[in-house]
């Protein structure tokens, strides 16, 4: 039976992370957002308060338990709020017009968040994720993630983060973190940062 780590992002990382993802994109009118793995809605709410409407997400979760959290945090001061579908995403089907923006912090154990990154990036023109520290560094192991994609901005955090859910076993993570902005190399994308030029910050 497939189980995937249940580690909710904590809310006001998930609302920097938001801010840092949809700053470059300007006018937000008309732009579509993912959600793949919307957990109890925290990058959700992080969307919301940066001011992507309700009907501009798309918020898909496995877990269908999950349904009344999600509604109580996301819906708490939202509504409408953005649509719970319950759907494994790597069975989600890849849409006709993909989306403007990916934000995730998908599971990573047994190469989960390979694949789930390959996925995003397949109905994506940007993927930003909450991830391993070491993702980008394993180019063996993630070789299929790079040859169609490459990072034009990184966020070093200098604390592990704080994460909460069934499958914690402490205050903060057992790994390094980071956040990466993934451009697809198969998409045009008017924000690109350079052929070789990666936007390094530290939170």
């Amino acid at each position: 039976m497939l189980h995937l780590d249940q580690f909710f992002t904590d809310p006001d990382l998930a609302i920097r992370v938001a801010k840092w993802a949809v700053e470059p994109m300007g006018f937000l009118a008309g732009k579509r957002f993912l959600e793949p793995s919307c957990g109890d809605g925290a990058l959700v709410r992080g969307l919301i308060h940066c001011g992507v409407r309700h009907d501009q997400i798309t918020a898909l979760e496995i877990y269908a338990s999950l349904r009344d959290v999600y509604a109580q945090n996301v819906g708490n001061g939202f509504d409408p709020q953005p649509e719970f579908t319950c759907v494994n995403f790597l069975k989600f089907a890849s849409p006709k017009v993909p989306f403007d923006l990916c934000l995730m912090n998908s599971p990573y154990r047994d190469r989960q968040d390979e694949t789930h990154l390959v996925h995003a990036l397949s109905m994506s023109r940007r993927v930003v994720t909450l991830c391993l520290a070491s993702l980008d560094y394993s180019q063996r192991r993630y070789d299929a993630i790079w040859r169609n994609a490459r990072i034009t901005r990184r966020v070093k955090l200098k604390n592990r983060p704080v994460f909460h859910g069934p499958d914690c076993k402490g205050n903060s993570a057992q790994y390094n973190y980071q956040v990466l902005d993934i451009e697809n190399r198969m998409l045009p994308h008017k924000f690109s940062a350079g052929p070789e030029t990666v936007l390094e910050e530290i939170w």
